[in-house]
Order: structure tokens, then sequence, then C-alpha cells
């Protein structure tokens, strides 16, 4: 459907913006390159960037245009979907990834892929911490050509569907009954020009505030901005962050009036399990630490790693403030 609709709403964007009374009127007046470049660019920036939709939803409700926010987020994710595909065909893993960098968000962004957006998280990192070899042995093998011609890479997973289509045509060979092993492609002119008549008929890509039924529209979610919003949350990321525990402990009348080296067996065996789990969970990064914590000699004095050890507390606190403000 994208092969048919993105074209269409093209056309018709350039024919809305061109300023003539049809596209083929503004085609022949066109003088050179730089008159494409112009439209192309007012066509992108009206109907297929975001950063239009936030100005006119910024309007009175009476003044809003819905339909038209709605069709214009669908063609900035169509033309990203679009730059996907061409990337593949080129092999060009370097648009790949960027795409690739634009869904992490916008899986976010869905509030139902949350399993997606940390994968491509997980991976964009890893491709940015690992040895430069090995992250061009990892992006070589992502996609293959396997007919030497341009444009025809393919997903290297679909590797498994080209022996599959190569052993039925063996079976040509030996004239073994097989279902086909070719299709036809219809030419989608027809739907094409379609498509681009309902648009101009409707006025689907011209802000068109009173059109029939504009009230009864639902506006779609930006997945870009729902997902960029997501980054500032306190959970973002929680599941590639280890978790921070900080223990305070207050002296009670029953511990207090305990004489001095006793110990509660049961709250020594908790304290034991605690600090296992401590050990398990130390923060990922010195950026993790909470840094508006008072840290006293009495604080490290609970270490019982430490205990016992001639040394001066206060002079370790000042070292760890030292570090901590370093970095």
């Amino acid at each position: 459907m994208i092969n048919l609709s993105l074209p269409a709403h093209t056309l018709d964007a350039l024919e809305v913006l061109c300023g003539k009374s049809s596209l083929a009127t503004w085609v022949s007046s066109v003088e050179d390159y730089e008159d494409v470049k112009t439209l192309a660019r007012k066509v992108k920036d009206e109907l297929f960037s975001a950063a239009r939709v936030e100005k006119l939803r910024l309007l009175p409700a009476e003044s809003r245009d819905i339909i038209l926010e709605n069709v214009i987020l669908f063609n900035r994710d169509a033309v990203i979907l679009r730059e996907f595909t061409l990337a593949v065909k080129t092999g060009d893993i370097g648009r790949v990834m960027n795409v690739l960098a634009y869904w992490m968000v916008m899986f976010r962004g869905t509030g139902s892929m949350p399993k997606y957006a940390d994968a491509l998280f997980y991976l964009l990192k890893d491709l940015k911490t690992m040895k430069p070899e090995l992250r061009n042995a990892f992006l070589m093998n992502w996609l293959v050509n396997t007919t030497g011609l341009k444009d025809r890479f393919k997903e290297i997973d679909l590797l498994q569907e080209h022996q599959n289509f190569w052993a039925k045509d063996l079976q040509v060979q030996y004239n073994i009954p097989h279902n086909g092993n070719s299709h036809t492609s219809p030419c989608t002119e027809t739907d094409i020009n379609t498509l681009r008549k309902y648009l101009h008929e409707h006025k689907i890509q011209s802000y068109e505030p009173k059109r029939p039924d504009n009230e009864h529209a639902l506006p779609v979610r930006d997945l870009m901005e729902t997902g960029g919003a997501y980054a500032w949350t306190s959970s973002a990321f929680r599941n590639f962050r280890r978790e921070n525990y900080s223990a305070k402990t207050n002296p009670t009348d029953a511990s207090t009036n305990q004489p001095e080296g006793a110990a509660n067996t049961e709250d020594t065996e908790q304290d034991d399990t605690d600090i296992d789990e401590l050990n398990e969970t130390e923060p990922s990064s010195i950026f993790d630490l909470d840094l508006d914590a008072e840290i006293t000699g009495e604080d490290l004095g609970l270490d019982r790693d430490t205990a016992g050890n001639v040394v001066d507390l206060s002079t370790v606190v000042q070292a760890m403030r030292e570090i901590i403000d370093d970095l």
C-alpha cells in the first residue's frame, strides 16, 4: 500500500503547492533544476514535516484541521519507511542505521512496542562501543546481493528464501511439477491516479478547518514526539540501568539497650542477604550515584569489610568527594 499511497500523496502535494492550475502546467514552466528543488523543499516543509503539525496543533480548536495533521504525519512516516527500503536495496548500511535510530524512538512512542525499542537501543549501543574492526564485520554482513546487479541487495535473513527459489527453479530442469516461480507485476499507474483524484477532490492535503466531519476526526499520535519525551522520564531505559540501592539505619531503643558486641542473629542473616544484593546491583556508572546523599564517617564505618582497620575516615570521605567532583 505504501508503494501506491506515497507516490499519490507526493504527486498531489506537488500539485497543491506548485502554484499552477495543474502539475502538468507547472512542469511545462520549469526553467531549471533549482525550480524543482524549491518546490520539493516547500512540499517537505509543509506536507511532510512534523514541525508543521506542531504549529497546526497550536491553533484554536475551531481552526484545527485534524485530517490534514494526520495526513502530514502519515507522509513523514511513509517517507522514512521508503528510505529504509531504498537503503536496503542499494546496500547502504549507513542509511539503514540512520532509519533504525528513528524507529528506536518511534517504537517507544507507540506505547505497545517497548521490546522492539529496547532491542534497537541495545543494538545501536553495542555498535557504538564495539571495536571498529568488529563493527565493520558486523555491518558488512547484514545485506547480501546474490545477483551482482545494481540495487539488488536484500536482508541476509532472506537468503534462505533465495535458496528455496533456486530449489524450485531446479525442479523445472527435471520437469517436476511446481506451483510456478514467477508472478506478474501489474502496472500501478491506474491505482495511483485514482488515489490522486480522491486526494484532489476532497482537498485532503489542503488546510480546510471547515471540512465536513472534521470535528469527528481524532488526532493521531506523533510517534517521534511521544518517543522522544520518554527519554526524559524517570523510568527511561530502566532495562539498561542497574538499580541503585541506598541503606539508612536509625538506632532503636532495643538496639541501644543491647550490650556492646551483642548481635541479633536474625538481623545478621538479613544483613548478609542485603549486602549480596547490593554487590550484584552496583551502579553501571558513577553518574548513577545519588550525589546529594550525605557521606559521613559513620556511614563508612557500617561497612564490615573496613571494620577494625586503622583508617582516617575523614580522609577517605574527602577523597571520595574529590573523585565525584572530578567526574
